[in-house]
């Protein structure tokens, strides 16, 4: 029996490349039932059923355990308004955290701590903006103007936190003030 060695080569190629095309089909497999386990997560811990939605947060690093730290991004874009994050601004905004829960033990805590030391991209407050669009579709008209106004509260605390030296001086600055301006825009989506 004559061994065709062209043949044996050519069935070695198409068996290492079919090995791998399916190990490539089964890792491509196992990332998206992954994804899909993490946005059925992600949907859960927020409430949010819209999947386009849920994806932009998942790609924002978003995770059940991150996601209360997204409702601080508010504050965190305030104090960076004027380019530079002040000290007191700093403490109200770990004050705001701690008050929401979030201390160094906290999954969303490593998230605010980059947000202080680096100012949070446009991105990432456009992905706050959707999740308040979603809050404010799936939240009744009432309870979604209790989360408007703390947010506005904390935020704007945040802006007179610098601002003032013994009760006196300006309160908030321009750039801030247009900061607040946006946040509260994006509550006026649905509302």
């Amino acid at each position: 029996m004559t061994v065709d060695v062209r043949e044996e080569g050519r069935r070695a190629l198409e068996e290492e490349f079919f090995a791998r095309l399916n190990f490539e089909l089964k890792e491509k497999l196992l990332k998206e039932l992954s994804r899909n386990e993490a946005i059925q997560e992600l949907s859960i811990a927020s409430g949010i059923k819209n999947k386009a939605v849920l994806e932009i947060l998942l790609d924002a690093q978003i995770t059940p355990g991150t996601l209360q730290a997204l409702a601080l991004v508010p504050l965190v874009r305030v104090a960076w308004a004027d380019g530079k994050l002040q000290p007191k601004e700093q403490e109200a905004i770990l004050k705001a955290a701690t008050d929401q829960g979030i201390d160094q033990n906290h999954p969303g805590y490593d998230a605010l701590k980059t947000w202080l030391k680096d100012p949070p991209s446009d991105t990432l407050f456009n992905t706050w903006r959707n999740y308040v669009r979603e809050l404010g579709a799936t939240m009744d008209k009432h309870s979604f103007g209790k989360i408007r106004a703390e947010i506005m509260l904390r935020s704007e605390g945040v802006a007179e936190a610098a601002g003032k030296f013994f009760g006196m001086g300006r309160s908030i600055s321009a750039s801030e003030r247009e900061e607040l301006d946006k946040i509260d825009e994006a509550f006026e989506i649905l509302h």
